[in-house]
Parts: structure tokens; C-alpha cells; sequence
């Protein structure tokens, strides 16, 4: 976890080319609604990308994973990185985000989350037509 240093949507933008998003990230950019209450970003990136953004100054130096991705307490926007040598499949959004597929999305949140039927469905049903599942 690293802090955003620019706001939401600025560093959504930022990092498009270089993460594959997840969760409730790639939930919003997928049908308009998450489902976490905090503004943080997750997605996947690999080694020398999460270094490139700390040098750039666009997240603040990498801090242990003692926070949760739905906090109780008000906390400054992190990025939730999952720090990995190959990047997941994705699907790429017309706005040029690239988010996780169906399938992985949804082991994304139960591995994160837990069994969660009612996330699961309000996002079934959520997901748009066209995008390959």
C-alpha cells in the first residue's frame, strides 16, 4: 500500500497504461458503482512499475499492509498494490483502463472479502453486456 498523492481521478488517469485493476477499483470503472466505501485504487503492477511511480512521485514510499481496504477510520486515498512478476489477463475498457476479467474479478473478492452473495449479484447485474465475462 502506497499513499496517492493526486487526487482520485488524476491518478486513475496516471496509472492507466501501467495497472490492471481489481476489485472495488475496477468495479467502478465497470458499471459506475463500487462497493467499498474508501476512495483508495487496487490493482496489479508489477516491480519495476511501482518503483516508476514512487520515483515520479505519483504514490508515496510503500507502507506495510496494516491497513484494510475498507477502513474504519478516515485515512488519506492509497493505492492497494498486488506487486506481481506477470501481470493477470485483462480487458480493456474504451476509456483505456485496464481492469481485470469476470472470473478473476470474482476471486478477487471472495480471496479479499470473503463470500459475499450480495456484492457478487449487485455486481452481476451491474456488469455491462458487452464486455467479455
Amino acid at each position: 500500500m502506497a499513499p496517492l498523492l493526486l487526487p482520485g481521478e488524476s491518478a486513475l488517469r496516471t496509472l492507466r497504461e501501467r495497472a490492471i485493476w481489481t476489485l472495488d477499483t475496477a468495479a467502478r470503472l465497470v458499471s459506475g458503482r463500487g462497493f467499498l466505501t474508501s476512495p483508495d485504487l487496487t490493482g496489479y503492477l508489477s516491480e519495476a512499475h511501482l518503483q516508476e511511480i514512487v520515483a515520479e512521485g505519483l504514490v508515496g514510499p510503500p507502507q506495510g499492509t496494516e491497513l484494510s481496504v475498507d477502513p474504519i477510520y478516515r485515512r488519506p486515498p492509497m493505492l492497494i498494490a498486488h506487486v506481481t512478476e506477470e501481470l493477470p489477463p485483462h480487458v480493456e475498457l474504451p476509456s483505456g483502463d485496464r481492469v481485470v476479467p469476470w472470473d478473476f474479478l470474482l476471486r478477487d473478492i471472495m480471496g479479499t472479502l470473503g463470500w459475499r452473495p450480495d456484492l457478487l449479484t449487485r455486481l452481476e447485474a451491474s456488469y455491462p453486456a458487452g464486455l467479455p465475462r
